[in-house]
């Protein structure tokens, strides 16, 4: 009965270290410092293709955590600094006016004319949000979306930028052509919302399916201790 014993045990504890594995992940990446790394690494990848100047601001929960600065002599022609909040706690939805307080406390401080949200996943953000949502303050424009989005929110507040220069500087410009195509812009990130939306409902059933499975490895584990125990029992002298 021993080698049976013994991969009863084994099986137990492959089971314990699985679970130890799966809680320590779930515990790292709520952790907002960790994210804001990821995010931080990736912009330092882009801005070598873009001449883009990454630092890193976040410090004392203060509104902003990242600076992205682009002069005129880089590749988009314009001087723009975006500041990004980036945050993974999804169990507190963002709405639009909280968004927009604390993006403006972070323009005004960091002297950014952009601003940028980022969840780590569109649960973090309010239904008033979506998955992408626009504002303009004081200060400039803003974007408030997730992780999957962020180049498409760093590329509409450089356009923004960029057709408030040229406007401001070239009258020959075909600002009805140009806001169509906003427009188009605008309707595909609804589209992207619509669709996020059903998918996110798929989730919440996966979500039930893997709280099942953790249940059945909570029986099994407990099975095994029994059967660990019954064999013990059967063999005092083991």
């Amino acid at each position: 009965m021993k080698p049976l014993a013994s991969e009863v045990d084994k099986l137990t504890q492959q089971i314990r270290e699985q679970e130890l594995v799966q809680s320590l992940v779930e515990e790292s990446i709520a952790k907002g410092a960790i994210y804001e790394e990821i995010v931080l690494a990736e912009l330092q990848k882009w801005a070598k293709t873009c001449g883009a100047e990454i630092s890193y601001v976040g410090d004392e929960n203060r509104p902003g955590d990242i600076l992205i600065k682009l002069t005129s002599n880089s590749v988009v022609g314009i001087d723009i600094t975006i500041i990004l909040e980036a945050r993974n706690r999804e169990s507190q939805r963002w709405g639009r006016t909280k968004i927009s307080r604390h993006l403006e406390s972070a323009m005004a401080r960091y002297e950014a004319n952009c601003a940028i949200f980022l969840s780590h996943s569109n649960r973090g953000l309010g239904k008033d949000i979506g998955d992408f949502g626009q504002g303009e303050c004081q200060y400039g424009f803003w974007v408030a979306t997730h992780h999957d989005m962020i180049n498409i929110a760093i590329q509409v507040l450089i356009l923004r930028q960029q057709l408030t220069s040229q406007q401001t500087f070239n009258s020959q410009i075909d600002g009805t052509a140009i806001e169509f195509q906003v427009q188009q812009i605008e309707s595909s990130l609804k589209h992207i919302t619509q669709i996020n939306t059903y998918l996110t409902e798929t989730e919440k059933n996966s979500e039930g399916i893997r709280e099942q499975a953790k249940a059945l490895r909570k029986e099994i584990r407990s099975s095994l201790e029994r059967i660990t125990q019954a064999i013990s029992k059967s063999n005092p002298q083991a």
